[in-house]
């Protein structure tokens, strides 16, 4: 019973702060969660465009599986081949796995076009070291 008493009085006590405090700082914005990068999806997309530009192999395969699945982004596979492409070409060995999976289900034409995707993008990266 001691016990029940003692978390009753705890639980009031929480009550109390949150009621008095926290809800008039709250209502009033002096407590405003901070935004966070990642979180919106257009400011997250713009990172994750900003380091795979920047030569990330992590960021070229997100981007790649991303326009690969159509996950946050139209399904694109001559995007997701162009991003794969780049990350395979610095050593990654799944990523040439995508681009040899992506190459099968491109059409000539469209493989093409895909590949005049991949040089657009390359082009317009800074030189690697």
């Amino acid at each position: 019973m001691n016990h029940h008493r003692q978390c009753h009085r705890i639980v009031l006590n929480n009550l109390f702060w949150v009621v008095i405090v926290l809800i008039p700082i709250i209502l009033t914005g002096c407590f405003k969660v901070p935004d966070i990068p990642g979180k919106d999806p257009n400011n997250a997309m713009y990172w994750q465009m900003k380091s795979a530009q920047e030569g990330s192999v992590s960021a070229q395969k997100i981007l790649g599986a991303m326009y690969y699945d159509g996950d946050g982004v139209p399904k694109d596979l001559k995007k997701a081949y162009a991003w794969y492409s780049l990350a395979a070409l610095q050593g990654d060995p799944s990523a040439e796995c995508f681009v040899n999976i992506i190459t099968t289900a491109l059409s000539e034409e469209d493989l093409s076009d895909a590949l005049s995707v991949f040089q657009s993008i390359q082009k317009n990266m800074p030189p690697s070291n």
